[in-house]
Formats: C-alpha cells, sequence, structure tokens
C-alpha cells in the first residue's frame, strides 16, 4: 500500500526541486526517488522489503547532503558577506579620497582660472600702455628727425653765406631762394626776406650800406636760428632717448606679462586635465561602490535563503522524513451510532370472551415493552 500525507508531499517537494535544492546528485537520479519513495516508505506493522529500505536509506542520505550543502552555502555566504563589506569600506576609502582629489583639483582649476584672467586683463594694460608709449615715442623721434632736418638745412645755408657764394650763377639764385624760404619759415621780417635776393645777388666787394648791413642782418638771423635749432635738437634728442627707454621697458613688461599668460595658460589646462582625471576617479570610485553595495545585498540575500533552507530542511523536512521512517500506530475510529428511540409500554385490554384461558394471571414479555398482566 502506497504511503501519502501533507509529511511526505513535502519531501517529494524537496527532491523534485533541483533548482532550489542543487545538491551534487543527478537530477534524474533524484526525480527516480520521489518516484519511488511512496512505495518504499513503511506502514505501521509491515514489514519493508531490502529494495524498499535502500530507496529509504539513499533518501535520507540525499536529503543530508542537501542539508549539508545548504550549511556550506550559508557559510560561504557570510564570507562573501565579510569580503564584500570590506572591499565596500576599501570602496569607501577611495571614494572619500577620490572626493578629496577631486576637491583640491577643483579648487586649483579655479585659481588658475582667476589667475588667467587676471593675468589677461593685466596683459591688455600693459600692451595699451605700450601702444601709448610706442606712439609718444615715434612722435617724438619725428619731430627730432624734423629738426634735424631744419637744422642740417641752417647749417647748410650758413656755410653757403660764409662761403660768400654769391652772384648771377643758377646756383646762386638757388641759394636765394632757399634763404628767403628760410627766412619766411622763421619769420623773419618782410623787409628783410625782401632785400634777400638783392643783397645775395651782389659781391661780396660790391655791398656798401645797406646791402652789407642787410647780408649781416641775414646771416646773423641764420646763425641765431641755426644755433636755436641745435638747442632744441639736444633737447629733442635727450627726450627721444628717454620715449625709447620708456618705449622699450614697456615692450619689456609687456613681453614678461605674455609669457606669463602663456605659463598661466598652460598651468590653466593642466589644471582642467587635472579635474577631469579627478572626476573620472570619482565617478568610478562610485560606480565601484554601488557595485560593492549590490554585492552585499546580493550576498545577504543568498545568505538568508541559505539560513531558511537550512531552517526549513532541519525543522520541517527532516522531522518529517522521520515521521515517515518511523510511522505510528494509526487511531481506530469509532463507529458513529445513531440514537434509537425507545419504545413506548402499551396496555392491551383483552377481549370480552376468552375460551379457555388459565385461571393464573400470565406475564407476557415483550422486548423493549414492560409486561401487561392479563387476568381472565
Amino acid at each position: 500500500m502506497m504511503v501519502t500525507s501533507p509529511d511526505l508531499q513535502q519531501v517529494l517537494r524537496v527532491l523534485s526541486d533541483t533548482d532550489k535544492y542543487p545538491a551534487q546528485h543527478p537530477s534524474d537520479a533524484r526525480l527516480m526517488l520521489a518516484h519511488g519513495l511512496p512505495e518504499a516508505l513503511p506502514l505501521f506493522g509491515e514489514e519493508q522489503h531490502q529494495y524498499q529500505k535502500d530507496i529509504v536509506d539513499l533518501t535520507e542520505k540525499v536529503l543530508d547532503e542537501l542539508l549539508q550543502a545548504c550549511t556550506e552555502a550559508s557559510l560561504n555566504s557570510a564570507a562573501v558577506i565579510q569580503e564584500c563589506e570590506a572591499q565596500l569600506a576599501n570602496c569607501k576609502a577611495d571614494h572619500d579620497n577620490a572626493v578629496s582629489v577631486t576637491a583640491a583639483a577643483r579648487g586649483e582649476s579655479k585659481e588658475k582660472i582667476a589667475a588667467h584672467v587676471l593675468a589677461k586683463k593685466q596683459l591688455v594694460g600693459f600692451e595699451a600702455e605700450q601702444e601709448l608709449v610706442g606712439q609718444n615715442h615715434n612722435e617724438v623721434a619725428t619731430q627730432l628727425s624734423e629738426l634735424q632736418a631744419k637744422k642740417q638745412n641752417a647749417d647748410e645755408i650758413v656755410k653757403a653765406l660764409e662761403d660768400n657764394q654769391v652772384g648771377t650763377s643758377p646756383a646762386d639764385v638757388s641759394l636765394a631762394n632757399l634763404v628767403t624760404e628760410y627766412l619766411q619759415s622763421v619769420k623773419a621780417e618782410k623787409a628783410l626776406i625782401a632785400a634777400v635776393p638783392g643783397v645775395l645777388k651782389c659781391q661780396p666787394s660790391e655791398r656798401r650800406g645797406f646791402d652789407a648791413l642787410a647780408f649781416e642782418t641775414i646771416k646773423e638771423v641764420v646763425c641765431q636760428s641755426a644755433n636755436a635749432l641745435s638747442t632744441e635738437v639736444a633737447t629733442a634728442a635727450k627726450e627721444e632717448r628717454y620715449a625709447e627707454a620708456e618705449a622699450l621697458g614697456a615692450w619689456a613688461v609687456a613681453d614678461v606679462e605674455r609669457d606669463k599668460l602663456n605659463k598661466l595658460s598652460d598651468a590653466r589646462a593642466e589644471a582642467q586635465r587635472n579635474l577631469q582625471q579627478a572626476e573620472a576617479a570619482e565617478a568610478a570610485a562610485v560606480h565601484a561602490a554601488a557595485s560593492q553595495v549590490e554585492a552585499v545585498r546580493k550576498a545577504v540575500a543568498d545568505q538568508t535563503a541559505a539560513e531558511e533552507k537550512v531552517t526549513e530542511l532541519k525543522q520541517q523536512i527532516l522531522e518529517a522524513f522521520e515521521r515517515l521512517k518511523s510511522p505510528k500506530e494509526p487511531v481506530a475510529l469509532e463507529s458513529p451510532v445513531k440514537d434509537v428511540e425507545q419504545p413506548v409500554a402499551m396496555e392491551v385490554e383483552a377481549p370480552t370472551e376468552i375460551a379457555e384461558v388459565p385461571a393464573e394471571s400470565v406475564a407476557v414479555p415483550m422486548e423493549g415493552v414492560e409486561a401487561t398482566t392479563m387476568e381472565t
């Protein structure tokens, strides 16, 4: 006779569920055990055949191995939890360090950017100053060149007058024109300017009175102008040297600032690269920490599931199997008895005429009915 009970159903469920309760035995072998176990379990008072005992013993061995496997899985999960928690602590430390590095890199990047902006602004000012100083130097140098040209012209006129180069030749006419233009440029008296052509046409020996006086006056005016130009040229030359020195200084300062700005540009770019690397490291640390958190959760879930299976095997399955191995004597059930209505005593009257009835009273017993005394 085949055993059927809730205990058996629990044992068969564990044997058949090879996914939830994996073990070293092949799934086909466990399914065969589950198929044969109901016929192999003993009934109370019945003797088992050896093959039935073998099936029961093998089933018990499989259940013990399942318990051992679940216990080992629980212990392994605990070890995995410890390892994951240690790795998580390392990941958190790496993350904290990455956050610090990122903050430092971000601060350095801000400093480099601010320094670069300031240096660029200063360079704009220095370059503007350099341009102004350069323009001033150009103006002073131009003025010096103009004064030097005037001085050279005046010196040439003075030399020509001193050499007394006069006459009717075209060169003399050119000299007269040159002197006239020069006197006009220095705003000499108009009468003196008007006398120039006539005075210069005369030979030195022919100059008398007004011509001689006019010639000396012309020469004196030109010499005085040349001397004044010499002073102006000297002053302008000194100013030009100062302007040149200032321009060179402004150029040097601007050039230094340009080098500084280039270096700050390189430093800013390097700080940006360091910041990007630090941010990437921080993101990787966050990802690693999140992965370890998930690993810890999974390990805890695996340990919980393994412990639940261990508890189920110990407290339910193995106890149920023990009950199946040692069945108790079945309890006899009493048959249900229906209530029977008790018969009611009845009095029976004798007929008025009865033939040959004994004189003594006769008691007539009835099953379930009280006896009635009948008299003749």
